[in-house]
């Protein structure tokens, strides 16, 4: 409910461009990305709060979406869905 930052050093989605040195690394990021697993979203939305903007939420059936064109594998929404909707698969 507050405004907050966040600091990492893993890649982001917020990052516009990588170099290959970025690339080199962060090893498994941009070789693989997240998805959600529809059966097992509850809608919750907790993944959303991570402020991500390759996350989503689709109204009509109340699940969380990840946009496959930006997510670029950091994997923080997967730490954040308490009921492991959100998986890794490589690109």
């Amino acid at each position: 409910d507050e405004p907050s930052v966040i600091i990492t050093q893993w890649p982001c989605v917020l990052k516009r461009d990588y170099n290959d040195e970025d690339k080199s690394k962060f090893g498994t990021a941009f070789k693989s990305q997240c998805k959600v697993i529809d059966e097992d979203c509850i809608g919750c939305k907790l993944c959303l709060k991570t402020g991500c903007p390759s996350l989503g939420f689709n109204k009509e059936n109340k699940k969380a979406i990840i946009n496959k064109n930006t997510c670029v594998g950091c994997e923080i929404c997967l730490h954040e869905c308490p009921t492991g909707a959100i998986v890794k698969e490589d690109k």
